[in-house]
Formats: C-alpha cells, sequence, structure tokens
C-alpha cells in the first residue's frame, strides 16, 4: 500500500474510505483536486487508474453503440 502521506490531502491517521473515494474520484475521471498525488510512486498509481477508467468509459459507450446497432439490425431483420 502506498504511504498515505504520498497524497495531498491524507495523511497517517486516513482511513480506507479516504483511499476509496480518491480511487472512485479518480478512475470516474471526477478529480475534485482536494487530494492529488505527490510522489513519483503515487503519480504512476494514479495515472494506472485515469488510464483504466478513461479506457472503461470508452468500452462501455463503444460495446452500447454496438449492442443498439446489433437490435436495431435484428429487428429490419424481422
Amino acid at each position: 500500500m502506498v504511504n498515505p502521506c504520498s497524497f495531498h490531502g491524507l495523511n497517517s491517521q486516513s482511513h480506507a474510505v479516504d483511499f476509496l473515494y480518491y480511487s472512485l474520484t479518480t478512475i470516474t475521471t471526477t478529480g475534485y483536486g482536494d487530494i492529488y498525488p505527490l510522489t513519483k510512486t503515487a503519480k504512476v498509481i494514479t495515472s494506472i487508474e485515469i488510464v483504466l477508467g478513461a479506457s472503461a468509459r470508452y468500452f462501455m459507450k463503444w460495446w452500447g453503440k454496438g449492442s443498439r446497432e446489433g437490435i436495431k439490425m435484428e429487428f429490419l431483420a424481422l
């Protein structure tokens, strides 16, 4: 686990909920700016979360679009 002091807005008294909050705001690309990485390790982990969040969003958008087109084609085939 990363040291809580690797992030601005967290300290050694931070709770697991604080880490979950940071991860969710990062992976959903919301990023309020109240907690942000300070060390290289924390920045790498944050970058990975951002890429995963953006990729998941893109995949879900792509998958949803493909599903609708498939339904349209099935309907037209009737």
